[in-house]
């Protein structure tokens, strides 16, 4: 658990002071490793703060990133970690700002994150952190490409 933690901050700090590394660690699988590591320590939020932080850099300006993310059960971690750690505004703001650049991929992604229950997170998320400017507006943001996502995708059918 510790050992984990520890990797998983120094990682971090890597990936936050070196823009180069953050091309690196998502070239060698980073986002892969790093949703292993969330899954195996789903309680620890100290890894969750950390590997959210992360994920949510490593994501946003890479769709390959994104679609890894995608097949291997990301919104579902997603969904699970803020789940675990409603309390924690860390956690809240990076799972909601990574719904919330996924559903910006298109109608696939948003599909998969309203079948997973990413909709209910977010607005339990809001609820929960009602006073935090950078929740409110991460998951508003998402909710927005949730909801207009599919109006729109029902609109062209």
């Amino acid at each position: 658990d510790r050992v984990q933690a520890a990797a998983c901050d120094a990682l971090q700090a890597l990936v936050l002071d070196v823009p180069e590394a953050q091309a690196k660690v998502a070239a060698d699988s980073g986002v892969a490793a790093l949703m292993d590591s969330l899954r195996a320590d789903i309680g620890n939020l100290r890894v969750q703060r950390a590997g959210w932080s992360m994920l949510e850099r490593l994501l946003e300006d890479s769709p390959g990133d994104r679609a890894v993310f995608l097949a291997l059960g990301g919104p579902a971690l997603s969904r699970d970690a803020a789940a675990e750690h409603l309390a924690n505004v860390v956690v809240q703001r990076c799972c909601s700002r990574v719904i919330c650049g996924l559903a910006g991929d298109g109608n696939d992604s948003v599909d998969l994150l309203l079948s997973v229950g990413c909709l209910p997170t977010l607005l339990t998320a809001l609820r929960a952190h009602i006073q935090e400017p950078k929740v409110q507006a991460n998951g508003c943001e998402a909710l927005s490409r949730l909801v207009w996502g599919r109006a729109g995708a029902q609109a062209d059918a």
